[in-house]
Protein backbone atom coordinates (compact mmCIF):
# COMPACT_ATOMS: atom_id res chain seq x y z
CA UNK A 1 0.00 0.00 0.00
CA UNK A 2 1.52 3.33 -1.10
CA UNK A 3 1.41 6.27 1.33
CA UNK A 4 -1.64 8.47 0.81
CA UNK A 5 -0.82 12.06 -0.12
CA UNK A 6 -4.26 13.19 -1.25
CA UNK A 7 -7.88 12.08 -1.10
CA UNK A 8 -9.51 10.37 -4.09
CA UNK A 9 -12.06 12.33 -6.12
CA UNK A 10 -15.01 10.41 -4.67
CA UNK A 11 -14.13 11.84 -1.23
CA UNK A 12 -13.41 15.45 -2.19
CA UNK A 13 -16.52 15.62 -4.36
CA UNK A 14 -18.99 14.78 -1.58
CA UNK A 15 -17.20 16.23 1.46
CA UNK A 16 -18.90 19.64 1.14
CA UNK A 17 -22.30 18.08 1.84
CA UNK A 18 -21.25 17.47 5.46
CA UNK A 19 -19.92 20.96 6.22
CA UNK A 20 -23.08 21.90 8.12
CA UNK A 21 -22.78 19.11 10.69
CA UNK A 22 -19.01 18.68 11.06
CA UNK A 23 -16.26 21.11 12.06
CA UNK A 24 -13.24 21.58 9.81
CA UNK A 25 -11.08 19.10 11.79
CA UNK A 26 -13.98 16.60 11.79
CA UNK A 27 -14.33 16.99 8.02
CA UNK A 28 -10.64 16.18 7.68
CA UNK A 29 -11.06 13.04 9.79
CA UNK A 30 -14.13 12.05 7.75
CA UNK A 31 -12.10 12.40 4.55
CA UNK A 32 -9.25 10.35 6.03
CA UNK A 33 -11.54 7.58 7.22
CA UNK A 34 -13.51 7.33 3.99
CA UNK A 35 -10.29 7.27 1.98
CA UNK A 36 -8.96 4.51 4.21
CA UNK A 37 -12.13 2.46 3.79
CA UNK A 38 -11.84 2.76 0.01
CA UNK A 39 -8.14 2.01 -0.48
CA UNK A 40 -6.45 0.55 2.64
CA UNK A 41 -5.75 -3.12 3.19
CA UNK A 42 -6.06 -2.59 6.95
CA UNK A 43 -9.36 -0.85 7.78
CA UNK A 44 -8.72 -0.46 11.52
CA UNK A 45 -8.07 3.06 12.85
CA UNK A 46 -4.31 2.53 13.16
CA UNK A 47 -4.04 1.02 9.68
CA UNK A 48 -5.91 3.92 8.10
CA UNK A 49 -4.07 6.59 10.08
CA UNK A 50 -0.60 5.20 9.33
CA UNK A 51 -1.35 5.11 5.59
CA UNK A 52 -1.21 8.92 5.31
CA UNK A 53 1.98 10.89 4.74
CA UNK A 54 2.87 13.06 7.74
CA UNK A 55 -0.01 11.63 9.70
CA UNK A 56 -0.85 12.67 13.23
CA UNK A 57 -1.11 10.33 16.19
CA UNK A 58 -3.89 7.81 15.69
CA UNK A 59 -5.59 9.01 18.86
CA UNK A 60 -7.02 11.98 16.95
CA UNK A 61 -8.79 9.73 14.45
CA UNK A 62 -9.83 7.40 17.25
CA UNK A 63 -11.39 10.31 19.18
CA UNK A 64 -13.31 11.30 16.04
CA UNK A 65 -15.05 7.94 16.23
CA UNK A 66 -15.39 7.45 19.97
CA UNK A 67 -15.56 10.88 21.64
CA UNK A 68 -16.03 13.72 19.17
CA UNK A 69 -19.42 15.47 19.24
CA UNK A 70 -21.14 14.85 15.92
CA UNK A 71 -24.40 13.20 15.00
CA UNK A 72 -24.31 9.93 13.10
CA UNK A 73 -28.07 10.34 12.57
CA UNK A 74 -27.55 13.66 10.76
CA UNK A 75 -24.70 12.21 8.73
CA UNK A 76 -26.88 9.26 7.76
CA UNK A 77 -29.70 11.63 6.78
CA UNK A 78 -27.36 13.42 4.39
CA UNK A 79 -26.26 10.07 2.93
CA UNK A 80 -29.85 9.10 2.23
CA UNK A 81 -30.69 12.53 0.78
CA UNK A 82 -27.80 12.11 -1.67
CA UNK A 83 -29.11 8.69 -2.66
CA UNK A 84 -32.70 9.93 -3.00
CA UNK A 85 -31.52 12.84 -5.14
CA UNK A 86 -29.79 10.36 -7.43
CA UNK A 87 -33.00 8.33 -7.66
CA UNK A 88 -35.00 11.48 -8.37
CA UNK A 89 -32.65 12.51 -11.17
CA UNK A 90 -33.04 9.03 -12.65
CA UNK A 91 -36.84 9.20 -12.19
CA UNK A 92 -36.85 5.95 -10.19
CA UNK A 93 -40.28 5.68 -8.53
CA UNK A 94 -40.58 1.98 -7.72
CA UNK A 95 -38.06 -0.36 -6.19
CA UNK A 96 -37.71 -3.11 -3.60
CA UNK A 97 -36.86 -2.91 0.09
CA UNK A 98 -34.83 -5.93 1.20
CA UNK A 99 -34.79 -7.10 4.81
CA UNK A 100 -31.99 -9.36 6.02
CA UNK A 101 -29.30 -9.74 8.68
CA UNK A 102 -25.57 -10.34 8.80
CA UNK A 103 -22.83 -11.22 11.30
CA UNK A 104 -19.70 -9.15 11.77
CA UNK A 105 -17.25 -11.71 13.15
CA UNK A 106 -14.98 -10.85 16.09
CA UNK A 107 -12.42 -12.89 17.99
CA UNK A 108 -12.53 -11.19 21.40
CA UNK A 109 -15.22 -10.77 24.06
CA UNK A 110 -14.29 -7.21 25.02
CA UNK A 111 -16.50 -5.38 22.51
CA UNK A 112 -19.69 -3.68 23.65
CA UNK A 113 -22.78 -5.57 22.49
CA UNK A 114 -20.84 -8.70 21.53
CA UNK A 115 -22.77 -11.97 21.42
CA UNK A 116 -22.45 -15.57 20.34
CA UNK A 117 -24.54 -16.32 17.26
CA UNK A 118 -25.03 -19.22 14.89
CA UNK A 119 -23.18 -18.66 11.62
CA UNK A 120 -25.19 -20.31 8.83
CA UNK A 121 -22.28 -19.97 6.39
CA UNK A 122 -19.72 -21.82 8.55
CA UNK A 123 -22.37 -23.85 10.42
CA UNK A 124 -21.04 -23.08 13.89
CA UNK A 125 -21.45 -20.56 16.69
CA UNK A 126 -19.21 -17.53 16.59
CA UNK A 127 -18.62 -14.28 18.44
CA UNK A 128 -19.73 -11.12 16.71
CA UNK A 129 -22.35 -8.43 16.26
CA UNK A 130 -25.53 -9.19 14.36
CA UNK A 131 -27.05 -6.43 12.25
CA UNK A 132 -30.56 -6.40 10.84
CA UNK A 133 -30.56 -4.19 7.75
CA UNK A 134 -32.84 -2.69 5.14
CA UNK A 135 -31.56 -2.24 1.60
CA UNK A 136 -33.06 -0.47 -1.42
CA UNK A 137 -32.79 -1.96 -4.91
CA UNK A 138 -33.92 0.02 -7.94
CA UNK A 139 -33.35 -0.10 -11.65
CA UNK A 140 -30.33 2.20 -11.51
CA UNK A 141 -28.70 1.68 -8.14
CA UNK A 142 -28.91 -0.04 -4.76
CA UNK A 143 -27.80 1.10 -1.32
CA UNK A 144 -28.24 0.31 2.39
CA UNK A 145 -31.07 2.26 4.00
CA UNK A 146 -30.91 1.46 7.70
CA UNK A 147 -29.63 -0.99 10.27
CA UNK A 148 -30.25 -2.04 13.86
CA UNK A 149 -28.11 -4.08 16.22
CA UNK A 150 -29.74 -7.31 17.37
CA UNK A 151 -28.94 -8.05 21.01
CA UNK A 152 -29.50 -11.43 22.57
CA UNK A 153 -32.12 -11.77 25.30
CA UNK A 154 -30.65 -11.43 28.79
CA UNK A 155 -33.29 -13.68 30.34
CA UNK A 156 -34.75 -17.09 29.55
CA UNK A 157 -37.92 -15.55 28.12
CA UNK A 158 -38.09 -12.35 26.01
CA UNK A 159 -41.09 -10.96 27.92
CA UNK A 160 -38.90 -10.74 31.05
CA UNK A 161 -36.38 -8.55 29.23
CA UNK A 162 -38.11 -5.24 28.33
CA UNK A 163 -35.15 -4.10 26.22
CA UNK A 164 -35.13 -7.21 24.03
CA UNK A 165 -36.45 -6.96 20.48
CA UNK A 166 -36.49 -9.87 18.07
CA UNK A 167 -35.05 -9.62 14.59
CA UNK A 168 -38.55 -9.43 13.02
CA UNK A 169 -39.40 -6.59 15.42
CA UNK A 170 -36.25 -4.72 14.39
CA UNK A 171 -37.10 -5.37 10.73
CA UNK A 172 -40.55 -3.85 11.19
CA UNK A 173 -38.95 -0.73 12.66
CA UNK A 174 -36.64 -0.50 9.64
CA UNK A 175 -39.59 -0.77 7.24
CA UNK A 176 -41.43 2.01 9.06
CA UNK A 177 -38.29 4.18 8.95
CA UNK A 178 -37.86 3.61 5.20
CA UNK A 179 -41.52 4.59 4.73
CA UNK A 180 -41.07 7.83 6.73
CA UNK A 181 -37.92 8.67 4.77
CA UNK A 182 -39.77 8.42 1.47
CA UNK A 183 -37.63 5.59 0.07
CA UNK A 184 -39.39 4.77 -3.25
CA UNK A 185 -40.13 1.07 -2.77
CA UNK A 186 -43.34 -0.74 -3.62
CA UNK A 187 -42.56 -4.26 -2.40
CA UNK A 188 -40.73 -5.69 0.64
CA UNK A 189 -38.60 -8.83 0.24
CA UNK A 190 -37.29 -11.14 2.93
CA UNK A 191 -36.52 -14.74 3.78
CA UNK A 192 -38.71 -17.09 5.80
CA UNK A 193 -37.31 -15.85 9.14
CA UNK A 194 -39.19 -12.57 8.66
CA UNK A 195 -42.44 -14.04 7.35
CA UNK A 196 -45.16 -13.65 9.98
CA UNK A 197 -48.58 -12.06 10.38
CA UNK A 198 -47.32 -8.99 12.25
CA UNK A 199 -44.84 -8.28 9.47
CA UNK A 200 -47.27 -8.62 6.56
CA UNK A 201 -50.01 -6.64 8.35
CA UNK A 202 -47.60 -3.75 8.88
CA UNK A 203 -46.42 -3.79 5.27
CA UNK A 204 -49.98 -3.83 3.94
CA UNK A 205 -51.07 -1.09 6.35
CA UNK A 206 -48.32 1.11 4.91
CA UNK A 207 -49.57 0.36 1.39
CA UNK A 208 -46.90 -2.00 0.07
CA UNK A 209 -46.74 -5.50 -1.37
CA UNK A 210 -44.52 -8.26 0.01
CA UNK A 211 -42.78 -11.46 -1.06
CA UNK A 212 -41.18 -13.74 1.52
CA UNK A 213 -39.49 -17.09 1.50
CA UNK A 214 -41.70 -19.68 3.16
CA UNK A 215 -40.79 -22.81 5.12
CA UNK A 216 -42.07 -26.13 3.81
CA UNK A 217 -43.77 -26.96 7.13
CA UNK A 218 -46.20 -24.05 6.92
CA UNK A 219 -49.80 -25.30 6.99
CA UNK A 220 -52.17 -24.51 4.11
CA UNK A 221 -55.77 -25.58 3.68
CA UNK A 222 -56.83 -27.64 0.66
CA UNK A 223 -60.55 -28.53 0.62
CA UNK A 224 -60.62 -27.31 4.24
CA UNK A 225 -57.98 -29.87 5.24
CA UNK A 226 -54.74 -28.57 6.70
CA UNK A 227 -51.53 -29.95 5.16
CA UNK A 228 -47.93 -28.77 5.07
CA UNK A 229 -46.59 -27.16 1.93
CA UNK A 230 -44.22 -30.12 1.61
CA UNK A 231 -47.18 -32.52 1.55
CA UNK A 232 -49.33 -30.34 -0.69
CA UNK A 233 -46.74 -29.92 -3.44
CA UNK A 234 -46.44 -33.73 -3.81
CA UNK A 235 -50.08 -33.81 -4.99
CA UNK A 236 -49.44 -31.44 -7.91
CA UNK A 237 -49.01 -33.22 -11.29
CA UNK A 238 -45.66 -32.67 -12.95
CA UNK A 239 -47.24 -31.18 -16.09
CA UNK A 240 -48.68 -28.34 -14.03
CA UNK A 241 -45.22 -26.84 -13.53
CA UNK A 242 -44.16 -24.03 -15.85
CA UNK A 243 -40.59 -23.38 -16.95
CA UNK A 244 -39.47 -19.78 -16.62
CA UNK A 245 -36.15 -18.00 -17.10
CA UNK A 246 -34.86 -15.81 -14.30
CA UNK A 247 -31.80 -14.14 -15.72
CA UNK A 248 -29.67 -16.96 -17.07
CA UNK A 249 -31.25 -19.55 -14.79
CA UNK A 250 -34.15 -21.89 -15.59
CA UNK A 251 -36.64 -22.84 -12.87
CA UNK A 252 -39.90 -24.82 -12.86
CA UNK A 253 -42.78 -23.18 -10.98
CA UNK A 254 -46.32 -23.84 -9.83
CA UNK A 255 -48.52 -20.95 -8.66
CA UNK A 256 -51.58 -21.28 -6.45
CA UNK A 257 -53.75 -19.09 -4.22
CA UNK A 258 -54.14 -20.80 -0.82
CA UNK A 259 -55.32 -20.09 2.69
CA UNK A 260 -52.40 -20.36 5.09
CA UNK A 261 -52.56 -20.94 8.83
CA UNK A 262 -51.83 -17.79 10.85
CA UNK A 263 -51.66 -15.78 7.65
CA UNK A 264 -54.89 -15.91 5.64
CA UNK A 265 -55.10 -15.88 1.86
CA UNK A 266 -51.72 -15.85 0.10
CA UNK A 267 -50.32 -16.61 -3.32
CA UNK A 268 -47.79 -19.45 -3.12
CA UNK A 269 -45.07 -20.20 -5.65
CA UNK A 270 -43.32 -23.58 -5.49
CA UNK A 271 -40.17 -23.79 -7.58
CA UNK A 272 -37.58 -26.40 -8.49
CA UNK A 273 -34.23 -25.83 -10.13
CA UNK A 274 -34.51 -28.93 -12.33
CA UNK A 275 -37.01 -30.27 -14.87
CA UNK A 276 -37.29 -33.63 -13.08
CA UNK A 277 -38.55 -31.79 -9.95
CA UNK A 278 -36.02 -33.62 -7.80
CA UNK A 279 -34.95 -32.48 -4.37
CA UNK A 280 -36.73 -30.07 -2.05
CA UNK A 281 -38.61 -27.20 -3.67
CA UNK A 282 -38.35 -23.60 -2.53
CA UNK A 283 -41.56 -21.84 -1.55
CA UNK A 284 -42.43 -18.17 -1.86
CA UNK A 285 -45.52 -16.47 -0.43
CA UNK A 286 -46.86 -13.08 -1.52
CA UNK A 287 -49.86 -10.77 -1.54
CA UNK A 288 -49.21 -9.85 -5.20
CA UNK A 289 -52.33 -11.74 -6.32
CA UNK A 290 -52.34 -10.35 -9.88
CA UNK A 291 -48.72 -11.24 -10.59
CA UNK A 292 -47.57 -14.21 -12.63
CA UNK A 293 -44.86 -16.67 -11.51
CA UNK A 294 -42.11 -15.05 -13.55
CA UNK A 295 -42.65 -11.59 -12.08
CA UNK A 296 -42.83 -12.94 -8.53
CA UNK A 297 -39.67 -15.06 -8.84
CA UNK A 298 -37.75 -12.38 -10.77
CA UNK A 299 -38.63 -9.77 -8.16
CA UNK A 300 -37.71 -12.03 -5.25
CA UNK A 301 -34.36 -12.80 -6.94
CA UNK A 302 -33.38 -9.16 -6.29
CA UNK A 303 -33.12 -10.10 -2.62
CA UNK A 304 -29.67 -11.56 -3.30
CA UNK A 305 -28.44 -8.00 -3.90
CA UNK A 306 -28.20 -7.60 -0.14
CA UNK A 307 -25.77 -10.54 -0.04
CA UNK A 308 -23.62 -8.69 -2.57
CA UNK A 309 -23.71 -5.67 -0.27
CA UNK A 310 -22.66 -7.75 2.76
CA UNK A 311 -19.83 -9.39 0.81
CA UNK A 312 -18.50 -6.17 -0.70
CA UNK A 313 -18.78 -4.14 2.50
CA UNK A 314 -16.81 -6.81 4.37
CA UNK A 315 -14.21 -7.64 1.72
CA UNK A 316 -13.61 -4.15 0.32
CA UNK A 317 -14.78 -1.62 2.92
CA UNK A 318 -13.92 -3.26 6.25
CA UNK A 319 -17.42 -3.63 7.72
CA UNK A 320 -16.16 -6.12 10.33
CA UNK A 321 -12.52 -4.97 10.66
CA UNK A 322 -13.06 -2.53 13.52
CA UNK A 323 -10.97 -2.78 16.69
CA UNK A 324 -13.04 -0.18 18.54
CA UNK A 325 -14.54 -1.57 21.73
CA UNK A 326 -17.12 1.09 22.65
CA UNK A 327 -20.53 0.82 21.00
CA UNK A 328 -20.41 4.50 20.06
CA UNK A 329 -17.25 3.97 18.02
CA UNK A 330 -18.50 0.70 16.51
CA UNK A 331 -21.80 2.30 15.45
CA UNK A 332 -19.95 5.17 13.82
CA UNK A 333 -17.68 2.76 11.96
CA UNK A 334 -20.75 0.99 10.54
CA UNK A 335 -22.31 4.34 9.69
CA UNK A 336 -19.21 5.40 7.72
CA UNK A 337 -18.99 2.04 5.92
CA UNK A 338 -22.61 2.51 4.81
CA UNK A 339 -21.72 6.03 3.66
CA UNK A 340 -18.70 4.74 1.72
CA UNK A 341 -20.80 2.07 0.02
CA UNK A 342 -23.51 4.56 -0.93
CA UNK A 343 -21.02 7.04 -2.38
CA UNK A 344 -19.68 4.29 -4.63
CA UNK A 345 -23.17 3.99 -6.12
CA UNK A 346 -23.50 7.67 -7.04
CA UNK A 347 -22.48 8.73 -10.56
CA UNK A 348 -24.95 11.26 -11.91
CA UNK A 349 -23.06 14.52 -11.46
CA UNK A 350 -19.80 13.35 -13.05
CA UNK A 351 -18.77 14.30 -16.54
CA UNK A 352 -20.00 11.98 -19.27
CA UNK A 353 -16.70 10.12 -19.72
CA UNK A 354 -16.13 9.59 -15.98
CA UNK A 355 -19.78 8.65 -15.50
CA UNK A 356 -19.51 6.07 -18.31
CA UNK A 357 -16.32 4.67 -16.75
CA UNK A 358 -17.79 4.40 -13.26
CA UNK A 359 -21.05 2.96 -14.50
CA UNK A 360 -19.17 0.23 -16.33
CA UNK A 361 -17.13 -0.65 -13.27
CA UNK A 362 -19.60 -3.28 -12.15
CA UNK A 363 -18.28 -4.22 -8.72
CA UNK A 364 -17.46 -2.30 -5.58
CA UNK A 365 -13.96 -3.78 -5.75
CA UNK A 366 -13.42 -2.25 -9.20
CA UNK A 367 -14.62 1.14 -7.99
CA UNK A 368 -12.32 0.94 -4.98
CA UNK A 369 -9.45 0.22 -7.36
CA UNK A 370 -10.37 3.39 -9.26
CA UNK A 371 -10.02 5.29 -5.97
CA UNK A 372 -6.66 3.54 -5.46
CA UNK A 373 -5.54 4.75 -8.90
CA UNK A 374 -6.41 8.30 -7.88
CA UNK A 375 -4.42 7.86 -4.66
CA UNK A 376 -1.47 6.65 -6.75
CA UNK A 377 -1.79 9.74 -8.93
CA UNK A 378 -1.78 11.92 -5.81
CA UNK A 379 1.37 10.21 -4.55
CA UNK A 380 3.16 10.74 -7.88
CA UNK A 381 2.25 14.45 -7.77
CA UNK A 382 3.53 14.64 -4.19
CA UNK A 383 6.84 13.04 -5.21
CA UNK A 384 7.26 15.53 -8.08
CA UNK A 385 6.58 18.46 -5.77
CA UNK A 386 9.06 17.12 -3.23
CA UNK A 387 11.66 16.81 -5.98
CA UNK A 388 11.01 20.37 -7.09
CA UNK A 389 11.55 21.58 -3.53
CA UNK A 390 15.02 20.00 -3.53
CA UNK A 391 14.48 16.88 -1.43
CA UNK A 392 16.50 13.83 -2.42
CA UNK A 393 15.17 10.26 -2.61
CA UNK A 394 16.18 9.27 0.93
CA UNK A 395 14.48 12.35 2.36
CA UNK A 396 11.31 11.61 0.43
CA UNK A 397 11.28 7.97 1.50
CA UNK A 398 11.74 8.93 5.13
CA UNK A 399 8.96 11.51 4.92
CA UNK A 400 6.57 9.10 3.18
CA UNK A 401 7.25 6.01 5.30
CA UNK A 402 8.43 7.63 8.53
CA UNK A 403 6.48 5.50 11.03
CA UNK A 404 6.26 2.31 9.02
CA UNK A 405 8.19 -0.89 9.39
CA UNK A 406 8.98 -0.93 5.67
CA UNK A 407 11.18 2.17 6.00
CA UNK A 408 13.83 0.02 7.69
CA UNK A 409 14.10 -2.08 4.56
CA UNK A 410 14.01 0.85 2.16
CA UNK A 411 16.50 3.26 3.73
Amino acid sequence: MLPIADYPEIVTKYLRHFEGILSKPQLEHLAEYLTGLFVCDNHAVQGINNSFIEHKDQSALNRFLTESEWSEEKLNDIRLKLALSELGDAKVKHGCLLIDDTLTHKTGKFFDGIGKFYDHVNENYTLGHQLVTSHFVGSRMHFPVGWKLYKQCKTETPKDDPEFRSKPELARELIEEAHRLGIPFSVVLGDSWYFNKEMTELIEALGYNWIFGCKSNRIVFVNNVGVSLAEWIKTIPREKFQKINVGEKEVWCYLKSLRMSNQGKVLVVALYDNEELKGEPKFLATNCFTWESKKIVSTYAKRWTVDVFYRDSKQNLGLEEYELRSMKGIRRHWCLVFLAYTLLQLNSSDGSLVRWLKTNLETVGERCRLAMAEVLKGFVIWVLKQRESGRNLDEMMWKAFASRQEVKALI
